[in-house]
């Protein structure tokens, strides 16, 4: 797989605002076995019809064969990308290039190559569900339905246009150098009281950057429209405390580890995770009720090479991709037989759950005044 930027250039460095995430312990957050059915005949039958679909590929395999590759433009580091982007192309011998970019770099991407009738990208992915959604209602997206799409919950696709790939918890982390579990506050309200009364936090509270990153932005401004009094009570204590913030949610939680900071708040709850399971400095943290975004993708309205990219988006939310995804680090939106990958977030967070609309109040997001006027609050109540 060759990984390229919006020019492509060979390059392997990821912009700031993308976020990492935890790989569960199973893929699609738990693993469940395949029954091919009961009975000697039907299990016979099954695997007769599973080699004669091996040995024909379908007319969408041949087609995507023939365009020979698939351009993605995609904001997930590459460790959380390449190993499902490999087996893809080891299944069907097409090649993937990914091209990374930042959320907000995506979007415009995306637009201007459409402006100057030079589209490029094939698929375009990101954690930044709010600028999808934009994208989708301007004619980006083109509607695709087929076995794997309509596979996925109500709340995981929406006009079989956007698919949500993975279901990623919005969390908070802290240093356990400085920080024991049971002095950390599970609710708003006792975060921001605490945030304001802490000797240990003043100048070591840290949060991702409403301002400058796309996916930042879309995390504060949903918590504010769901908690709007505790939120701004929250921000309002770590701009008195002197917050620091970061573009990426990467940057907060090496600050944190490093003791730099000691609580960091509106990161990739997922990405805390994973480095809770590497390194003890850090422990990640969910208040007791907390939304999940989801990382999206489309196949492009004028993709290039449309079957490649059918191909490839039917790939991602296969039980196999999608398998792939969960045991690499990006928690399944599609549930196992019998199985709902909300409940099984939910167990390990060990929190109440509720993914981000997809939906077109998202656009409320984009909209340019309410950005600017909340962008200006923000920066005023976090001491910018």
């Amino acid at each position: 797989m060759k990984i390229t930027d919006a020019k492509g250039r060979r390059t392997i460095s990821r912009n700031a605002d993308r976020s990492g995430h935890q790989a569960p312990s199973s893929p699609l957050i738990s693993r469940r076995g395949i029954v091919l059915g009961a009975g000697a005949a039907a299990f016979t039958g099954l695997l007769t019809a599973k080699a004669r679909a091996q040995s024909s590929p379908s007319a969408l395999v041949k087609a995507a064969q023939a365009e020979g590759k698939v351009v993605i433009y995609s904001t997930t580091d590459s460790q959380y990308s390449q190993p499902m982007f490999k087996a893809f192309t080891r299944k069907f011998g097409v090649v993937v290039e990914e091209n990374a970019l930042a959320t907000s770099n995506l979007y415009s991407q995306v637009i201007a190559e459409a402006a100057a009738n030079q589209v490029r990208s094939d698929v375009v992915w990101s954690a930044s569900t709010d600028l999808q959604m934009a994208l989708q209602v301007a004619g980006h997206a083109q509607v695709y339905v087929s076995e794997e799409t309509s596979a996925l919950p109500n709340w995981a696709r929406y006009k079989d246009a956007l698919f949500a790939t993975s279901i990623e918890p919005v969390g908070f982390a802290y240093n356990t150098r400085m920080l024991q579990p049971d002095e950390v506050p599970h609710t708003y309200a006792d975060l921001a009281r605490f945030v304001s009364e802490s000797a240990k936090l003043q100048g070591r509270v840290a949060t991702t950057d409403a301002e400058k990153s796309g996916l930042a932005y879309m995390l504060h401004a949903n918590d504010a429209k769901l908690n709007p009094q505790p939120y701004w009570k929250l921000i309002a204590a770590m701009g008195k405390a002197g917050a620091k913030t970061y573009v990426s949610s990467a940057n907060v939680m090496e600050s944190v580890t490093s003791g730099e900071n000691v609580l960091a708040t509106h990161i990739n709850g997922s990405y805390a995770l994973e480095i809770q399971a590497k390194n003890p400095n850090l422990r990640a943290h969910f208040l007791s009720n907390f939304t999940a975004c989801m990382r999206v993708s489309f196949i492009n309205a004028r993709a290039p090479r449309p079957n490649a990219a059918k191909l490839l988006q039917d790939f991602m939310l296969s039980h196999e991709g999608q398998s792939i995804l969960a045991a690499n680090g990006l928690p399944a939106a599609r549930g196992d037989e019998g199985s709902s990958s909300l409940r099984e977030l939910k167990d390990i967070t060990g929190a109440n759950v509720e993914p981000i609309k997809l939906d077109e109040t998202l656009l409320e997001n984009i909209d340019k005044g309410k950005r600017l006027a909340f962008v200006r609050d923000w920066k005023k109540a976090i001491g910018r």
